[in-house]
This record gives C-alpha cells, structure tokens and sequence, in this order.
C-alpha cells in the first residue's frame, strides 16, 4: 500500500528538513509518538537507529526507525518495524513501513512537503484495504499539519 499527502508551508526547505531530521524531538509533534532516542550512528545520518515507541490505540509499539537515504535539505527516507529492544529482534509478525519525506522550495520563505508512506498490509487487513488507504491518508495529513505547527512554533 502506498499513500501520498502534500502541504505547503511557510519556511524554508532547511528549517523544515531540520525539524523532521530530528528524529529525537518527534515526541514533540508527531501525533502518536511518546518518546524516541538515537541508539545507533549519528543523528539524522544514513545508518541512524531510534528507538520510537508510538501509543497505537490503547497500546504502546516500540518501533526502530533507521534513517536510509538523506539528502538534506530535499529528502529524508526511514524505515520502520516493530521491534524488541530488549530481545534484539523484531517483533514476529511486524510490518515494516517506508516513510519517504520530499521538501521542495515553492516561492519566497515557503516549502511543498510531500510524505509518502509505503507498507505491506497484514494478510488480515487486505481486504479492508481502501479503508485502510483512506484512513493512513488523513493521518499523513494530520502528521504535516502537526508540521507545519511545530515549524511555525519554531520560528518565534
């Protein structure tokens, strides 16, 4: 599955880059997150290990996020998987996902983000497929708006 969602925001493409770079201060603005620390590697680099744990409904996830690709300040690539820090090894049955994050200068001061989020559905879930699309696209809009906050709550 393969989902899309685009937001203009007033700042420049490195302020915005440098606030989703940062993956140790995602607690503060991705909606979801509760805590996330760098385990492995520099910060923001290729090769960047997190340990993000999410609240997914009533249960808390602990997810690994590596960094594998940057081009600051036009592009961030992480995947993430559940995983089990304490045994080293992910989570059986875990789905990874693919978070690909695009900043575009679009005009004076003003960045086009575009978040494309990619993962293999549970077998479970196949069939509610277009519901599942449906509801990852409101919430990749909902992560960029909590963005464009966080940039503009920055800036001040």
């Amino acid at each position: 599955m393969r989902v899309t969602a685009s937001r203009m925001i007033e700042a420049t493409t490195a302020d915005v880059f440098a606030l989703v770079a940062e993956i140790e201060g995602y607690a503060a603005w991705l909606p979801g997150t509760v805590e996330a620390e760098r385990v492995a590697e520099e910060s923001g680099e290729v090769g960047a290990v997190y340990r993000v744990v999410e609240k997914q409904g009533w249960r808390r996830v602990t997810q690994r996020l590596e960094v594998v690709e940057t081009e600051a300040p036009r592009r961030l690539v992480v995947e993430s998987r559940p995983f089990d820090f304490a045994q080293d090894r992910p989570w059986r049955g875990g789905e990874s996902a693919q978070w690909i994050w695009d900043f575009w200068p679009a005009g004076e001061g003003s960045t086009r983000v575009t978040l494309v989020g990619e993962a293999q559905l549970p077998r479970a879930l196949r069939l509610a497929g277009p519901v599942v699309r449906r509801l990852a696209g409101w919430m990749l809009g909902r992560y960029l708006r909590r963005l464009e906050k966080a940039v503009k709550e920055t800036s001040r």
